[in-house]
């Protein structure tokens, strides 16, 4: 559902005829341009608005533009209105991010704007600037989440844009910064007053006065140059026979003249224009049909009324192009709204607001009609409004727009009402507010239980238990996730299979953080079924994938995984054949099991694909696994720094996703290339969870699943150390635990680890057997890279069973990938290869990438300069990959090397 948005705000000012020329203000803004920001700060009436307005037309920039109020502090609201404004320039522009922004899942701020940044930056880049963003009025917005967000756009920034905000004071950003970069263009108030030549202009040429410079003098000296205060008083001046008495009649600061050119302006108005613009200076925005509503039983023509005042220039401003929306000018409206509280009282004013209420309910603006009834204190119906737009604002993430509304309501009310309640704790519980969602929620339970059965009550005992089982999911509370959910399940009706959806994938995770990993796969195939019952996709993803990392990372069950992510891209297929981005995590998991099987090219291809929906949709949950498998990927092919770069890459991922399961994969992921690379001493750090390597407290209490993650980790470590004997120790137990609970992924792994530790050890038959065990689970399977990225000593083990029946046709097929040279540094470093002697077994250490490059142009019989020159590398590397070739093929000459190369079938 999206979230609705009013066009008016998106309205470029239009320029009024007459308008004091202000070239050396749109010189200083056009010098911005260089930059990446403009601030204009100064308080209510120095032009700020009519100056950007001008500006924009006479320079024909391609503008966006947003006029904001305090409703735009919700954070999916403003960057929606954002999108909105960009795409009055680019169509389509930013449509991943509204949709990111609809999703029922918080996200990060990187999540929801990477993908809008990148997008501009894929724009063309024009001779100043593509887009010029210009947030006016942004002294409204009080929500950190969105200055956060702002200051995230700035820093990101791409060159083709140029952000411009409009504030009565400075925005809480990181101004200094911008500053020190010289990327900083600032108006303030000193800038935007008046000069005397232009205080004359607009005084004697636009306002038609006919004043003389003393007078001129004085009043520019009265005001400050302050336009509004220029403007009120010619209004007031017009018509007057002794203009200088006058004058000199107002001191003081800006509010008292203000106030008292208010006064004078509106009191020379005919009664019905005097009337008609104190009872609408409660609206933010008008039209004609609304000014009717509130002038109900008065002869009043909204429309004839709305011309009158333009024509009388009484500070109306247009929000559109067809005449059809206005709004006052800010203080003008202020001062209105003083004048009808002191002549009608409170009691006529909430009238005009209830009646704006109304209206808008009847024209379907539900937010407006909350807004009117609260400032109506009509508190009882802007309680069902709300409780009746609750479910459509959580849908859209509009969380703090929903928590404003219900905390303007009085706290006894909303208490009396547990629907509303209910959904005051959601809010405070997306917001962040557990511990004060969770003491609201106790509370509603409370009345829930004293009020006699009902079916309604029924069912909202289950809603809040399904409210209550996501908070300690979260929390990784896992006896109150079992407790709610069994709770959820009792309460909440058949017709409900979405909730039910949700409630049964939590369970799953409670289940498989209680080592019940079979219950787990019930209850995610459960709300499997639930989520496609309710035609909800999405949560069938998330249920498909959570038992598919299951079967792929944990049970050894590649082929069963495999199957359930390619069931998600049936369901992630849109009707024109194109992917949707919440399939891109099903996409990186193939990528795994496809790298397993040794595929590259497919791992690639499914890596590439999941890596453009989550860079599309900003969705991150995906992200980690995705880094670690470009890592794996990296590995295969044998470049160490960009191995680096991915694992780099995962850290800042887990920083979004801190969750148990995604620090130990991390870990475990860390630990495999670490040990590849040489760099035992980090590994060893990632292994015992030391807060200086991973960055944070390892979690404590981990279920037995993660446990033996983590504790093979540490026997890779200490088998690289040389400590054989103590990875012998920790993984003989933990093999035969992890087989007892059908965690084979864990048991091939754990096999693998006791042979080379059996082999380091000196004790063939005992790392044979243990080698074997490992192959009888993974062979049906088709485990590849784990026993490539052994090395040369699992080679020679493969080498030593080979023909023995130990899975053979399996063994044979390993053997084959080493001897294609597919695999670069299995055999590179490593703690064991110094204990492996290459001419024990069959088959030549692998080439590299580069090396079969160099073998292929050997056999051609190219000479080594013709190879560099190829090859764009030096003579002395070539004749380095010729020396590396000659040792792994265990030749001493180029024309054996090709024979060799022949005999392997390696060319």
């Amino acid at each position: 559902m999206a979230i609705p948005l009013l066009t008016t705000k998106l309205y470029v000012p239009p320029p009024r005829p007459g308008l004091v020329a202000r070239p050396h203000l749109f010189e200083q803004l056009q010098q911005g341009l260089r930059g990446a920001l403009t601030i204009l700060t100064a308080q209510a009436g120095f032009g700020k608005t009519t100056l950007l307005g001008e500006w924009l037309h006479h320079t024909r920039l391609p503008a966006a533009w947003l006029s904001l109020d305090e409703e735009e502090s919700d954070f999916a609201r403003f960057w929606s209105y954002v999108v909105a404004a960009l795409q009055t320039l680019h169509p389509g522009l930013g449509q991943s991010t509204v949709q990111l922004l609809q999703g029922p899942q918080p996200l990060s701020i990187q999540q929801v704007l990477t993908p809008l940044l990148n997008q501009i930056a894929a724009l063309p880049v024009a001779d100043s600037k593509t887009i010029v963003l210009i947030l006016d009025d942004y002294h409204h917005i009080s929500a950190p989440v969105v200055h956060e967000g702002v200051a995230f756009l700035l820093d990101h920034q791409p060159p083709q844009m140029h952000l411009v905000i409009a504030a009565r004071a400075d925005p809480p950003l990181p101004i200094y910064r911008y500053r020190a970069r010289g990327q900083l263009t600032e108006l303030r108030a000193d800038d935007l007053r008046f000069t005397p030549l232009e205080t004359t202009a607009f005084l004697n040429a636009q306002m038609g006065l006919s004043l003389s410079a003393e007078e001129v003098e004085a009043l520019e000296a009265r005001t400050e140059g302050w336009i509004v205060g220029l403007q009120l008083a010619a209004l007031s001046l017009q018509g007057r026979s002794d203009p200088q008495r006058f004058i000199q009649a107002f001191t003081g600061s800006h509010h008292y003249i203000l106030e008292y050119l208010t006064e004078e302006v509106v009191h020379h108005q005919p009664q019905a224009v005097q009337r008609f613009l104190k009872q609408t200076s409660v609206l933010d925005r008008m039209c004609a049909p609304l000014c009717d509503a509130l002038q109900a039983g008065e002869a009043a023509d909204g429309e004839a009324m709305l011309a009158e005042l333009q024509r009388r220039n009484l500070f109306l401003v247009a929000l559109d192009d067809e005449g059809h929306w206005y709004r006052y000018h800010h203080l003008f409206a202020d001062l209105l709204r003083n004048l009808l509280r002191k002549e009608a009282g409170p009691q006529q004013m909430h009238e005009l607001y209830r009646r704006a209420s109304v209206w808008h309910e009847q024209q379907g603006s539900t937010s407006e009609a909350i807004k009117y009834a609260c400032q109506a204190q009509d508190f009882e119906r802007a309680a069902v409004l709300v409780e009746e737009a609750a479910q459509s604002l959580l849908a859209l993430g509009q969380v703090r727009m929903l928590l404003a509304w219900i905390e303007c309501l009085p706290q006894g009310l909303v208490q009396r009402q547990p629907r509303l309640s209910i959904y005051y704790g959601w809010t405070l519980h997306l917001g962040g507010q557990t511990e004060q969602a969770q003491h609201v929620l106790y509370q509603v339970r409370e009345k829930l239980h004293s009020l006699p059965p009902a079916p309604e009550v029924a069912v909202l005992r289950g809603e809040l238990a399904v409210l209550l089982t996501s908070i300690a999911t979260l929390r990784e509370d896992t006896d109150t996730v079992l407790r709610e959910g069994q709770e959820a399940l009792s309460h909440l009706p058949v017709d409900d299979p979405v909730s039910r959806g949700r409630v049964l994938i939590a369970l799953g995770t409670a289940h498989a953080y209680t080592d019940q990993l079979d219950r787990a796969e019930r209850a995610w195939n459960q709300a499997r079924g639930f989520a496609l019952q309710g035609n909800n996709p999405f949560l069938a993803t998330a249920a498909m994938e959570l038992l598919a990392g299951m079967q792929v990372y944990h049970q050894g069950r590649l082929r069963a995984g495999a199957g359930t992510l390619e069931e998600i891209l049936e369901l992630g297929t849109a009707a024109d054949g194109s992917p949707r981005s919440f399939a891109s995590t099903a996409y990186v998991l193939l990528a795994d099991v496809h790298l397993e099987w040794n595929e590259l090219e497919a791992a690639a291809g499914y890596l590439a694909r999941g890596h453009e929906l989550q860079q599309r949709s900003g969705v991150g949950y995906g992200s980690l696994f995705a880094h670690c498998a470009q890592a794996r990927l990296r590995r295969a092919e044998g470049d160490p720094q960009a191995v680096l770069d991915a694992l780099q890459m995962a850290e800042h991922a887990l920083d979004a996703y801190p969750m148990k399961h995604m620090i130990v994969h991390l870990a475990a992921c860390q630990v495999r290339l670490r040990v590849w690379l040489g760099d035992v001493e980090t590994a060893l750090g990632w292994a015992e969870g030391h807060p200086a390597t991973i960055g944070r407290q390892f979690p404590e209490a981990l279920p037995a699943y993660l446990r033996e993650v983590q504790q093979m980790a540490r026997a890779r470590v200490y088998l690289a150390r040389g400590e054989t004997e103590r990875a012998l120790r920790m993984t003989t137990d933990l093999e035969e635990q992890a087989r007892a609970a059908g965690r084979e992924a864990h048991a091939i792994e754990l096999g693998l680890i006791q042979a080379l530790a059996w082999q380091a050890h000196g004790d063939t038959a005992a790392a044979e057997q243990a080698l074997g065990r490992s192959l009888a689970l993974a062979g049906p399977e088709g485990y590849v890279r784990i026993f490539l990225e052994g090395g040369t000593p699992v080679a020679k083990l493969l080498g030593q069973v080979a023909g023995q029946g130990l899975v053979a046709d399996h063994v044979e097929s390993l053997l084959a990938e080493f001897a294609t040279g597919t695999e670069r540094a299995s055999l590179q470093g490593g703690p064991t290869r110094a204990t492996a002697s290459r001419s024990a077994w069959p088959w030549p250490e692998p080439l590299t990438r580069r090396e079969r490059q160099v073998l292929g142009l050997i056999a051609e019989g190219r000479s080594n300069r013709e190879i560099a020159e190829r090859l764009t590398i030096s003579l002395n590397t070539v004749k380095k990959h010729s020396s590396n070739i000659y040792s792994k093929l265990q030749v001493e000459s180029r024309t054996e090397a090709a024979a060799r190369a022949r005999e392997l079938d390696l060319l």
